[in-house]
């Protein structure tokens, strides 16, 4: 489908969600480069509705001062990943099927982040969970966004959404 408007054309849009993740997450993922593919997980269910398989996702650091003495850059776009699926499940069964792949290097680790993000999503009516999908930060710039699938053979990712 093509779009004209004041004698240009467009090609039909795509959407793109821009999701805020965790700066460890992010630098965790980035220095693992045996991890192929990812799970971008939230701390409680709400659906993930804003992409169809497939879609883009790109992923933003936090603010850095709240994660002093992390070399990764904050407020800036660090990867992406095409959506998968959206499941929910334990901690436990997220650390089965995905391991170090979520971003930490433990179970405990895991299920320690997802309750620090409860507490503060209660404390704080304002706070804004993660959600999202997999995706891999370049090892080579962090800066640069890494739009890559499973698959294609030279490297590209993928990973599911899943509620801890």
């Amino acid at each position: 489908m093509v779009t004209r408007s004041a004698g240009h054309s467009y090609a039909a849009l795509m959407r793109i969600v821009v999701g805020v993740t965790d700066n460890r997450w992010a630098a965790f993922l980035r220095d693992h480069d045996d991890i192929t593919e990812a799970n971008f997980w939230q701390p409680s269910p709400h659906g993930f509705k804003a992409l169809s398989p497939g879609e883009p996702f790109l992923f933003k650091t936090k603010d850095p001062k709240k994660f002093k003495g992390l070399d990764i850059p904050g407020y800036h776009l660090v990867g992406g990943g095409f959506f998968d699926e959206y499941v929910e499940l334990r901690v436990s069964e997220a650390w089965t099927i995905w391991g170090a792949a979520n971003g930490v290097s433990s179970e405990a680790e895991l299920l320690s982040r997802a309750q620090a993000y409860r507490a503060r999503a209660r404390a704080s009516p304002q706070a804004v969970p993660l959600s999202g999908d997999g995706w891999r930060p370049s090892k080579h710039d962090r800066d640069m966004l890494d739009m890559r699938t499973a698959g294609d053979g030279v490297g590209n990712r993928s990973a599911a959404l899943c509620v801890l």
